[in-house]
Formats: structure tokens, sequence, C-alpha cells
């Protein structure tokens, strides 16, 4: 396969006198110009090309990573088997907890990762494990979320506490917290 057929293959690019009809992606110049000029796409990288990842300059951690620190602490209410009830970080004291934030209700994407969390959540406590969800909706949307069937956009019925962050606190805390979005990562 030359190199033109594998762009193509990988719709990056159109390449001037192929039949692709893929949408021209600009690409860096040193790209374009080995296609153009029918070098080998497998060998080694030139040296001119930009690396994937800068390091960044000191070595110190951002402020919000918490390595070998204890999380901060939360409290709040939550949706757990279709009710209101009050849970604290310290109701898990003895075991791992899997505490993960999502940016809103009635999303798209999120339902995905919930529901998939809560299908293996038998997994998790075999290991000592629980599993809490956070978003900076009330808990009034989460069980409106719930209960809305999942062809319908719902999470529909789910095993794992859905955690009302609506002061933003608990998102603040863990450096989560987009102020320009009002939500979470």
């Amino acid at each position: 396969m030359d190199h033109r057929s594998r762009l193509r293959g990988i719709g990056l690019n159109r390449i001037p006198g192929t039949q692709s009809r893929a949408p021209r992606v600009p690409l860096p110049f040193h790209v374009e110009q080995e296609a153009r000029e029918g070098e080998d796409w497998e060998r080694e990288p030139p040296h001119q090309r930009p690396p994937i990842y800068e390091p960044p300059e000191t070595e110190e951690l951002p402020d919000n990573v918490m390595v070998s620190k204890p999380a901060p602490y939360w409290e709040g209410t939550a949706v757990i088997d279709g009710e209101f009830k009050e849970l604290k970080l310290t109701d898990y004291r003895g075991k791992y907890l899997v505490f993960f934030f999502y940016p809103l209700d009635f999303t798209f994407v999120c339902p995905t990762e919930i529901i998939a969390f809560s299908d293996r959540l038998e997994e998790f406590r075999s290991i000592n494990t629980e599993v809490v969800a956070c978003s900076v909706d009330s808990q009034f949307t989460h069980l409106a979320w719930i209960n809305t069937p999942r062809r319908q956009g719902g999470l529909g019925p789910i095993r794992i506490p859905l955690l009302s962050d609506l002061t933003h606190q608990i998102s603040k805390d863990y450096g989560v917290y987009l102020e320009d979005s009002g939500h979470t990562l």
C-alpha cells in the first residue's frame, strides 16, 4: 500500500491527483512534503517534527493534584435507589471509593459511563470498592434523569448514588469545577 492509500484509508487528507473525495484537512508541512515526495511513511519521524508532549519546565505538581493526601471531605444529598438520602465521604470509611464527576444530567455522553459503572457495581464491591457519581445538578434533576427511560435520553434505573453538588463546593474542593461553564469537567 502506498502512502496515498494510507492517507485516504484513515481519512487524513486528500492528495492532489487522487480520486479521494475526503475533505481536505490541513496537515503539518513536513507530512504534506513526505506525501508529495513519496517517502516511506513508516520511517522514523524527522527531527523537525514537534513533540507530541512537551514536559513542563518545573517538577512541581499543580495545586489541585492530591497525590498521597486525604480526599477533601464532602457531604450532600444523593439519589440512591430512587430516594433522596444524605451521603458523606465518611460513609465509605474502610472501603475504596471511585468518586467521579460528570458535567450535567441529560447530556448524551455521560449516561454511557454512568450506566457502565452501575452495571459493574458487583465487580467493584467484590474488591471492597464503592462507586459514587457527582454533578452540579440538583437531586431533583438526578431523580428526573433516573426516572427517564434510556431510549428517551435518561439513565433508567441505576445502582450507584448520584450526588448533588448544587453549591459547586465539592467540585471546587476537588479542582474540577469550570467557572466559565458553570459545571465540572
